[in-house]
């Protein structure tokens, strides 16, 4: 690509264009994913009074996140309508019961009536989202969509995020008046574990190639942004930079590379293979089948009801299910000793992961 046609930050009207229910970009730090979908929200109530609405997965981190909310945008926008908005009002704001209030301060000192510009709501609370008065909503945002694979080991997904996530929205849409515009989505991630749970909500098991690409009849936009298509700035030029140079979680942040996204011991089952037995951890089924004659195991998702065991680590709430994970301690003890004799293959890099996260979470190594 020329390089002058190389793009500075990330282009969000060519995404908007598209218009999906939900869209997730993944795309690596520092190209103003973030920033650009700020810029929009202010600019969607300053042209036509349209709301936002920001999730996290927990209560406890809504004030660290609505804290100089837009502080950035503000001072750095190339906008010409945010920037006489900004100087000839002043405007300030404040988070009141979880609602996002706008102010303007004039130049007599007296500040105007708090009026709801956005709200910010845990997903892990789908009742509060219930009980809560929406008004005019236009998007939707969740950063920090994808957990990064250090984070899991202090923090976890919600049980069903899909299904919060969609409680939330039909909360929103219920306030719309009539000919308004249905509310958008937007899930914001880093390229980080290819294990995660709108992955799996989309069928996505494998890599995906770089750029756009419709999941759910064209109602999902995934946009895995081309790390090329922006100008190159040298990684180790900052501290945090070369802290993490040679480390996956460098490659993750700078490049946009999946974690773990290597094709290593990634192969189908053999034709000879027979079910062994199999393992249900949060809703995902690994089914190993061995070949004896060809001395290899595989994990796949296919199992053979009735044919061996099928241990369900997992109650369908989610929680451990603690009798029938000591009755499958052993069973695990040997695939991971087949693994580390290099008698292990799995059919998608998904399994792969899912799988060493099982037994990590069960203390087996």
């Amino acid at each position: 690509m020329n390089s002058d046609a190389l793009l500075d930050h990330y282009n969000w009207r060519e995404t908007f264009s598209y218009d999906a229910d939900i869209t997730m970009v993944i795309a690596q730090r520092n190209v103003g994913k973030t920033f650009g979908l700020r810029e929009q929200f202010l600019r969607d109530y300053i042209q036509r009074v349209e709301r936002f609405v920001s999730l996290t997965r927990y209560k406890p981190t809504l004030t660290l996140k609505a804290a100089g909310y837009f502080d950035k945008v503000l001072s750095d926008t190339e906008d010409s309508k945010l920037i006489e908005w900004r100087d000839a009002e002043r405007p300030c704001f404040q988070l009141v019961n979880n609602t996002y209030q706008i102010g303007h301060v004039l130049e007599s000192g007296k500040r105007t009536d708090w009026a709801p510009m956005g709200y910010f709501a845990p997903m892990s609370i789908k009742q509060d989202s219930k009980e809560r008065t929406f008004m005019a909503v236009r998007r939707i945002e969740l950063d920090e969509a994808i957990m990064e694979p250090e984070d899991l080991r202090y923090r976890h997904y919600l049980a069903d995020e899909w299904g919060n996530l969609a409680s939330i929205v039909n909360s929103c849409a219920r306030e719309r008046a009539d000919g308004a515009h249905k509310p958008n989505v937007y899930l914001l991630s880093n390229a980080a574990d290819i294990v995660n749970p709108w992955f799996v909500e989309l069928g996505i098991d494998t890599v995906p190639p770089y750029g756009k690409h419709w999941y759910r009849n064209k109602t999902v936009l995934l946009d895995y942004v081309d790390p090329t298509q922006f100008k190159q700035h040298d990684a180790t030029d900052t501290v945090a930079g070369r802290m993490l140079a040679g480390r996956a979680g460098g490659s993750m942040a700078s490049s946009n590379v999946f974690e773990g996204a290597h094709s290593e011991f990634i192969a189908k089952r053999s034709r000879g293979a027979q079910y062994e037995c199999g393992f249900i951890y949060r809703g995902k089924v690994y089914a190993i089948w061995t070949d004896w004659a060809f001395g290899m195991s595989f994990v796949c998702n296919k199992w053979l009801e009735g044919a061996g065991h099928m241990y369900a680590l997992t109650t369908r709430d989610n929680r451990v299910n603690y009798l029938a994970a000591k009755e499958a301690r052993r069973a695990m003890s040997q695939m991971i000793e087949r693994y580390g004799y290099g008698q292990m293959r799995f059919e998608t890099i998904a399994l792969r992961e899912g799988f060493a996260a099982m037994m990590r979470d069960f203390g087996i190594r």
